[in-house]
């Protein structure tokens, strides 16, 4: 036998996903490919005017507030994977983002249906929506800032970290941004346009995904 059938294999991942934590590619490309599905469901619900309290739009609303909830808690244990893989590196703010997003899933369903739903002012109801918008896009806009500081030292997470950004706000937007984005997407119930603002907002969904999951396989050092 030969000294080269001898010597130990060291076996290198060139894939740079195999260095993302499961619960992050669970979390984001599934969590897309899904909020994608509800996007498409949700204009289903809007083509007609009457379906808009419909059981299908309910049911529709209903399972956007599980998905985030468990996007959220898929992002939050995936931080948690990333701490006790690497203690040294910054993940604070990462697991801060997360923990804003997970707050702010289980707090819009509970205060739409438990505290909003019961309000007689509508000035009211609107300053609340826009307080669980703003908890949501700044637990997005901290993740994003996570994943770039534990990136800081790649040249690609440096690159994408204004996309990463306005692509945050976008896919986790506050109320204002919300319907300046429903209002250029032309997202109208009763007409056409509502399929073209679901593809929109899918295209989004899944732009945000993919810069995410890109700048956290950029800053993972490689696996030997």
């Amino acid at each position: 036998m030969s000294s080269l059938d001898t010597a130990p294999r060291v076996e290198k991942t060139t894939d740079p996903m195999r260095r993302v934590p499961r619960s992050f590619v669970l979390a984001l490309a599934g969590g897309a490919g899904a909020a994608c599905a509800l996007a498409f469901a949700r204009a289903a619900t809007r083509r007609d005017p009457r379906d808009l309290d419909s059981f299908a739009a309910v049911l529709v609303a209903a399972v956007s507030h599980g998905l985030a909830i468990g996007v959220a808690a898929l992002l939050l244990a995936g931080g948690i994977a990333l701490r006790r893989r690497a203690a040294a590196r910054p993940v604070s703010l990462l697991l801060a983002g997360a923990s804003l997003l997970l707050a702010a899933a289980i707090a819009r369903p509970v205060c739409e249906w438990l505290v909003l739903d019961q309000l007689s002012s509508y000035q009211a109801v609107l300053e609340g929506r826009r307080w669980l918008g703003r908890l949501d896009a700044t637990g997005a806009f901290a993740f994003s800032l996570g994943l770039v500081a534990l990136g800081e030292h790649a040249e690609r997470v440096r690159s994408l970290s204004v996309p990463l950004f306005a692509l945050a706000i976008l896919a986790h937007p506050p109320l204002a941004v919300a319907d300046e984005i429903a209002r250029w997407l032309d997202d109208v119930p009763g007409t056409s346009s509502v399929w073209k603002a679901a593809a929109g907002l899918a295209a989004i969904q899944l732009a945000f995904a993919a810069a995410a999951l890109a700048a956290v396989a950029a800053a993972l050092p490689m696996r030997r």
